[in-house]
């Protein structure tokens, strides 16, 4: 697939074949109840200079164990995740990749998975930017490298990235800047050469509530399922 605009779809795309490939660029994803799936049992995935806008659900979704290579790609204002990793495989890279104004996270990883996300940025979520949970005992461990987390905001410890116990990202020469309350909650793996710089702090002005809700650009009573799925990953980090 190469430069085309796939929008206003129940499901832009999804992988149905196991063992299969495809290869996406120069392409936008826009307004779909959910963005890109791919589909379990080992399928490839790259994905270059695409653009996920609008998105319910998961804008890209990787089940496992199939791997995608994701570089020079774009995630800005999705309705719910971003980039959602169900399990995937070891050669699963993002590189070069911006996750901007998200409503649900940037990026969650379910275990088992491995990535290597370089040169990526995280910035202004309203929930936390990376949040790596377990499955059947099974963890995420991604690394980060050279990656900016800034102005990402939660109401409970970790506002950049939030892990499980027992789940182990390696950050190696990344900034953490302007994130609240604080950057990290749970393990982490210090791989040298990280900055990690002062809590950013709400104006007094905004309540946690007027806060929580101020960037919806639809009354409550207007929010469709897709909105929902994005207030659902909040609460599951306890927000009261």
């Amino acid at each position: 697939i190469v430069g085309s605009l796939i929008a206003r779809n129940l499901v832009a795309v999804e992988m149905t074949s196991r063992a299969s490939s495809i290869t996406v660029r120069d392409t936008g994803f826009e307004s779909n109840g959910n963005g890109f799936t791919g589909a379990a049992g080992g399928s490839d995935i790259t994905l270059t200079s695409c653009t996920f806008f609008d998105n319910g659900g998961s804008a890209l979704q990787i089940l496992s164990p199939s791997s995608c290579i994701t570089s020079g790609c774009s995630f800005i204002s999705n309705r719910g995740i971003g980039l959602n990793m169900g399990g995937s495989g070891p050669d699963t890279t993002v590189t070069n990749t911006l996750f901007t104004d998200n409503a649900g996270f940037a990026l969650q990883a379910v275990g088992p998975n491995t990535p290597t996300i370089t040169r990526c940025t995280f910035s202004r979520h309203r929930s936390v930017a990376v949040f790596l949970r377990s499955s059947s005992m099974q963890f995420s461990e991604p690394t980060f490298i050279d990656c900016l987390f800034s102005e990402n905001r939660l109401w409970v410890p970790g506002g950049a990235i939030r892990s499980v116990p027992d789940s182990d990202p390696t950050l190696i020469s990344c900034v953490f800047f302007s994130n609240s309350p604080d950057a990290i909650d749970g393990p982490f793996t210090d791989g040298g050469e990280n900055t990690f710089d002062a809590p950013f702090a709400l104006p007094p002005a905004l309540t946690e509530p007027e806060c929580r809700f101020a960037d919806l650009a639809e009354p409550l009573d207007r929010l469709d399922f897709f909105d929902l799925l994005a207030f659902i990953a909040i609460v599951e980090q306890g927000c009261p």
